[in-house]
């Protein structure tokens, strides 16, 4: 069980990495190949995890996170 939850840990600092690329990069995101290889996953692999811990697709939180920045840039008018 311990390891189970060792393995669990891996993976979500692995997705937290990429999430925390991508933010840096939001006008350049990096490719899937990229973040995949980046979190040591194939890239089926990797957006398969990535969809199950954030709950979204990788495009679709790229999509997001750009969608937030530009209500946060227009509500500062």
């Amino acid at each position: 069980m311990a390891r189970c939850l060792e393995t669990i840990a891996d993976h979500q600092q692995r997705i937290t990495n990429v999430m925390l690329l991508i933010q840096a990069r939001l006008d350049d995101p990096p490719s899937l190949g990229e973040v995949a290889a980046l979190a040591a996953f194939s890239p089926y692999h990797f957006h398969r995890l990535f969809t199950a811990y954030t709950g979204e697709s990788l495009s679709t939180f790229i999509r997001r996170l750009r969608f937030e920045r530009a209500i946060g840039r227009a509500s500062c008018r």
